[in-house]
């Protein structure tokens, strides 16, 4: 890639200051046992943002709901606040100790799910996503910038990789538990079991996780460049060409998998005999065998390519992610449950593949005092187009265009969002290109 300056803006001297800062430090942890906790949150982050994928029915039949409102409450409603507030939150990790925010970030988002279990009907569970959103808002920005400090840029993009696993997990986890809480005890108890022990993960962030900013006297004792204003900083990475090629790319790119993530239960429902704890299981085996392995796999084959020939970093995301595209219209089209899972899982592989190498561009990309900053702006275009707007655009669809195609209308939806997956190609090929 050329523009070779923005790709090295975090500095060697500091890096390297910091990195043996943790090396020898008594105050903090293994940046392993850093990088387990920080993924951990992530864990519980998603469990709690997706597990309403699995109530949804039961949602819709207890409150009367069509396709378009369930949309709103499987996306738009955590997904408007998760984006927006990513700004500002990742503005104050930037120049704020990042432990204690993230701490409070775990803690607002658990509490928040647990209350959804006590709402009595639509406008009060799209409150408490809402809240859900604004306390996830804080995790990964905040995570990532905190990676960056632990991690070499030669390592970046496998650590990210694990902690982008994270998300994985937590979908298969909430699959999982939120399928067998449901079958048994109904959907309000699956929000009041899965939101409490975020609360007690958040103390645990708390007493184990250092901001190496904070705790390297000499080193950075305080966040650089506290002086630089917002719109500055906007511009700055927006005007970078190689960030801007990421930061659409990685939006675009992602609009199939979150749509299936927020459509999977109603979508198998409405057309095979399959039970939620079912459901969940096979959801779960293609999350285990296919996305994981992709995510981590992604970040090894990142690292060791670019050390070849940067460019990789962006070559590598546009091929995953076209090759992905087949394979969801592939499920969207399965006339089996075994069917659907099978391709699920092959495209669940394929299109986190490219999770990695998208957000070390970003890192790489953004200056010491914007990388939290640079990691919200992705968040916020791509939970506006893959959760807040595309997965709407299907439920729509399903109600109006495609409404007398039955049990398949949610199909047809989601077969038309699919194509914005070419456009996140189109803009890693010029990531590529350092355009």
């Amino acid at each position: 890639m050329r523009h070779g300056a923005e790709f090295s803006v975090i500095g060697s001297s500091r890096e390297d200051a910091l990195f043996s800062y943790i090396a020898r430090s008594k105050v903090a942890t293994s940046r392993y046992l850093v990088l387990a906790l920080l993924t951990g949150a992530y864990v519980l982050s998603v469990i709690d943002r997706g597990i309403i994928s699995v109530v949804l029915t039961d949602v819709q039949n207890e409150f009367s709901l069509n396709d378009t409102q369930l949309a709103l409450l499987g996306g738009t409603a955590f997904a408007l606040f998760y984006a927006t507030l990513g700004i500002p939150i990742a503005r104050l990790a930037d120049r704020s100790n990042r432990r204690i925010i993230l701490a409070a970030s775990i803690i607002v988002w658990s509490a928040a799910t647990a209350l959804s279990g006590v709402t009595a009907g639509f406008w009060s569970l799209f409150l408490t996503r809402v809240f859900v959103g604004a306390g996830e808002a804080g995790c990964t920005p905040t995570s990532h910038s905190l990676i960056t400090d632990y991690f070499r840029k030669g390592e970046l993009a496998r650590a990210l990789g694990v902690y982008s696993a994270g998300a994985i997990i937590g979908m298969l986890s909430g699959f999982l538990l939120g399928s067998v809480l449901a079958q048994h005890f109904g959907w309000r108890t699956v929000f009041i079991a899965l939101g409490i022990p975020g609360l007690l993960f958040g103390a645990v962030v708390v007493l184990i996780v250092r901001d190496p900013r904070y705790d390297s006297p000499g080193v950075a004792s305080a966040p650089p460049r506290l002086d630089v204003p917002l719109r500055e900083s906007l511009g700055d990475l927006l005007g970078n060409p190689i960030y801007r090629a990421a930061l659409f790319g990685h939006g675009f790119s992602l609009v199939c998998f979150y749509a299936l993530f927020v459509w999977i239960y109603p979508l198998v429902e409405r057309s095979f005999e399959l039970s939620k704890t079912a459901i969940g299981q096979y959801t779960a085996l293609a999350l285990l065998f296919g996305a994981i392995p992709g995510m981590v796999l992604g970040g090894l084959l990142t690292d060791r390519m670019a050390a070849y020939n940067i460019r990789w970093r962006g070559w590598l995301p546009a091929f995953w992610v076209l090759v992905s595209t087949p394979l969801y219209y592939a499920t969207l089209a399965a006339d089996t449950a075994s069917l659907l899972f099978i391709w699920f899982g092959l495209f669940a592989f394929c299109i986190n593949m490219h999770h990695a190498a998208a957000f070390s561009i970003v890192q790489i990309a953004a200056k010491d005092h914007q990388r939290a900053l640079a990691v919200a702006m992705v968040l916020l275009v791509s939970n506006l187009l893959g959760y807040a707007a595309l997965p709407v655009v299907a439920g729509y669809l399903s109600d109006t265009v495609f409404r007398d195609m039955g049990a398949n209308s949610i199909r047809y939806g989601l077969a038309v969002v699919g194509l914005a997956s070419l456009v996140g190609t189109s803009f890693f090929l010029l990531a590529a290109r350092g355009r």
